[in-house]
Order: C-alpha cells, then structure tokens, then sequence
C-alpha cells in the first residue's frame, strides 16, 4: 500500500481490528494528521448564505406568485430550471415537472397512475439534481424512492451476464436533503483511510444530507463506530459474521462509511431505504468483506439510469 501525504509530510499505517462475532476484523487505513471531521453538532437546516450559493433563476413577475411562497404548488419555472428538466431522464411510470420546494425550484418526479412502483399517483417519486459529477464529468443524479431504485436495481442485476460477480451500489445519500445548487462530486478516493479505489466516495459541499440504508430488507444492519476515527460504518450482520464475500450473495456485502452527526442507535432494525443517520460527510460506500479481500471499484459499479448515478431517497417516517 502507498503511504498518503498529509500537511505534515506524515504517514502512519494503521491496521484497525475490531472484535466481532467469531473472530476479528480488519480494515487497513492510512491515518493522516489533522485529518477534517464532521462537526458534531445538530444538522443546520437553514439555507446557505445566498452571497456564496450559485443564484437560482426567479420569475420575471413584479409580484411573488402563490406557487413560490408556497411548497405544496408547482413553481412556474424559469428558463435555466427548464433546460434542468430537459436534461433529467424518463422514467416509466413518471411526469417530470418543475416544484418549488425549501426555496429551489427542483426537477421532480411525479408517478403517474400506472406505475410499476407501488406508488401513489400524484406522489414524488423522485428528483433529479443537474449539479452532480463523476470527477470532472458533469452527469447529473437521480433521487429516487426506494421501491423505484429497487425496480432498476433489480432490472439492472437481471441484465448482468450470468458469469460475472452480479452487484451494483446505489449511491446511500438522500440528494432531496441539499438546500442549494452546489456540486456534489463522485469519486474514488478514501483519504485520509486508503489510498487504494476500495470505495466510491460522495462528497456534497456545505450541505447537512440523510445517510439511507442501501441493505436489503432481509439483512439485519449493523452500525458501529472506528476506534480511532469519528467515522460509523453500517454493513450487514451477514458481512460482519463472513470471512469473505459470499459468491451469488454480493449485494449482502454492501456497506457505508460517514461521520453521523448524532449517535446512531445501537441495535438497529432497519429496512431498505431507511434513513439511518445524518452526515456532513464525506460518503463512502461500496463492496467488501470485513475481513477482506478488498474489492476495487470503478464506476461502472454504480447503478445509474441513462448515465446519471442513482442516489435513494430516504422513506417517510411514519408517526
């Protein structure tokens, strides 16, 4: 492994072990000095300051119209949130159209009354953000609900080849959750831990976002916290009790790594889609077994739709 460089010039290679289960588990990171965490704060909800966020287009109208003072009605939109709506992909079973909803105009999906995805008509079943890249590569990212994302995500594996190692990441951020225009980049760096592409990482700007379950819902989820870093991983009680990757069960083996703001709860019992905690991120997430051997990642191990990476929104909670 290659040592990473911090502000110092210093490099310390870490093994963490943590007990669990039948044995211990290893994950190999490379600590760097002064590294940045999360403010442990609670989650600032309020916009950001509007001198340094990327303006959104208004309305030509000398008066605020009802749909703008007004989340629960369409905004008529402007010129720059139409071309958004133009670049949004189809989805079966879905409207595109333009709502002003915690001060944007947002391109949201509206399932349509023959949707294959168990959703009310009339309901949001998602939101496309124009301002998310791979890298440098501007693509786009979708929000979908979870019985949508489960439809592609299904669809997707059912498309694979046979022979190969059949799984896919949704990416665990609720993208709904930004409060601004700003980018939220995808890449496959994990400093200060690894300097090897084990994970795919998203990082979102100056924004407070969900942390969402990506486990399917007959896996019983897992969240402990790192020893030596303010960083919480949530895996699988499958993951956590393997010695390795399980071939044909892949998707069982799925995890996320983030600074959760609050404390997690200790026995969890969550289900997919699932709101878990919230970050400031950095995100990663990813395929592996506990103890190893680390798989390494490239994009194609994203689940997307027509080229935009599909983020999960998280499920409404119910009273």
């Amino acid at each position: 492994m290659k040592h990473q460089r911090s502000s110092l010039g210093v490099s310390l290679i870490l093994i963490i072990c943590l007990t669990a289960g039948c044995g211990q588990f290893v994950f190999p990171f490379t600590f760097t000095p002064e590294s940045e965490t999360a403010d442990p704060t609670e989650p600032n909800l309020q916009p950001s300051d509007p001198a340094t966020e990327t303006p959104v287009p208004t309305t030509s109208s000398s008066e605020p119209s009802e749909t703008t003072q007004n989340n629960n009605h369409f905004a008529e939109p402007s010129a720059a949130v139409e071309i958004k709506q133009e670049a949004a992909p189809d989805l079966d079973g879905t409207q595109k159209t333009i709502k002003h909803i915690k001060g944007l105009e947002r391109v949201v999906y509206i399932a349509l009354p023959d949707n294959p995805y168990g959703l009310a008509s009339g309901e949001i079943a998602g939101e496309y953000k124009h301002e998310v890249f791979i890298e440098d590569n501007q693509t786009g990212g979708v929000a979908l609900k979870a019985s949508l994302v489960n439809h592609l995500l299904q669809k997707a594996l059912d498309e694979m080849p046979q022979q190969e190692s059949r799984w896919l990441v949704t990416l665990p951020v609720d993208l709904s959750n930004c409060l601004s225009t700003r980018p939220v980049t995808i890449d496959l760096s994990a400093e200060p831990m690894i300097d090897r592409p084990y994970y795919i990482r998203i990082t979102a700007e100056d924004e407070t976002l969900g942390l969402v379950n990506i486990l399917d819902a007959s896996q019983q989820v897992v969240i402990e916290k790192f020893w030596i870093y303010d960083l919480h991983y949530v895996i699988s009680q499958k993951s956590k009790d393997s010695r390795r990757i399980i071939e044909g069960e892949e998707m069982d083996f799925l995890f996320i790594i983030a600074p959760f703001l609050t404390d997690p709860a200790s026995d969890p019992s969550y289900t997919y889609g699932d709101r878990v905690g919230m970050t400031k991120g950095p995100v990663l997430a990813g395929l592996t077994s506990v103890r190893g051997p680390f798989r390494e990642h490239d994009y194609s191990c994203i689940l997307k739709v027509d080229g935009c990476p599909v983020f999960i929104m998280a499920n409404e909670i119910v009273p």
